[in-house]
């Protein structure tokens, strides 16, 4: 997560992303994180976890599947 909002800040700082969208993407992270755990390594990610993030996307923030 470190490395992809490392590249998004590079991208916000040369003007190609806007500031409200970095800051859309590290909520997301932070988020995707606490609810996932901080200490579960990459390699331990599995489609349940992504799972689990799209029904609190949807069951508990009222989000829809694309947003």
């Amino acid at each position: 997560m470190a490395r992809f909002f490392a590249c998004k800040q590079s991208q916000s700082k040369s003007g190609d992303l806007s500031k409200p969208t970095l800051r859309g993407y590290l909520r997301e992270v932070q988020w995707f994180v606490e609810l996932l755990n901080p200490g579960t390594p990459v390699a331990g990610l599995k489609p349940e976890h992504f799972t689990a993030y799209m029904k609190h996307l949807v069951e508990q923030r009222r989000l829809g599947r694309f947003a």
